[in-house]
């Protein structure tokens, strides 16, 4: 597979691939501290129309934009911003900061069946707040945000618009987030 940066990618459109995750990417994944397997069901092989070889994988959001993953580990959108929901279980919602704090989650067999949302970044707090009020005020919610600045931030947003979400973080306290958390491992 060929080395691409960013600018090469840019201004491209997405196709659907019937490939699989190439060895690359799972070489990524697996540095990450993510099974192929734990992957396979949240990640889909894209390929960028006019760029041959060119395989990336990643989400779609609620608007049908797309979340890709590249070598580098770098996210990139393409097409509409949004957060993804994951429907499962209505009484209880956990809220994932990224793609990468999500699989981290389903690695560590903390996502099974709940219902999920990710955040992609942390402009689309709003959506969530918005999603949770409409389809979530019910649920049990727990949070894995990142022990940053905006990762409390985003936890203290929602926590002052839903007393009851609980802050799943603390089993990672030593770590910036739950993926760092899982390479340690």
């Amino acid at each position: 597979m060929n080395n691409f940066n960013l600018d090469d990618i840019l201004g491209f459109e997405l196709e659907e691939s019937i490939e699989n995750l190439t060895l690359a990417q799972c070489e990524l994944l697996r540095d990450r501290g993510i099974s192929r397997y734990s992957a396979s069901s949240y990640l889909t092989p894209f390929r960028v129309k006019s760029i041959e070889d060119l395989l990336l994988m990643g989400t779609y959001n609620d608007l049908g934009g797309v979340e890709v993953i590249t070598l580098d580990g770098d996210r990139v959108l393409f097409g509409e911003r949004d957060i993804t929901t994951l429907q499962g279980r209505e009484e209880e919602l956990i809220i994932c900061q990224d793609m990468f704090c999500f699989l981290s989650l389903v690695e560590l067999g903390i996502y099974r069946d709940q219902s999920a949302i990710i955040l992609h970044d942390d402009t689309m707090m709003a959506n969530a707040m918005i999603t949770i009020h409409d389809e979530y005020s019910h649920a049990r919610i727990t949070a894995y945000f990142d022990h940053t600045v905006s990762g409390k931030s985003s936890f203290e947003n929602l926590k002052s618009c839903f007393k009851k979400i609980i802050d799943g973080s603390p089993f990672y306290l030593d770590y910036e987030n739950v993926n760092d958390y899982i390479m340690s491992r």
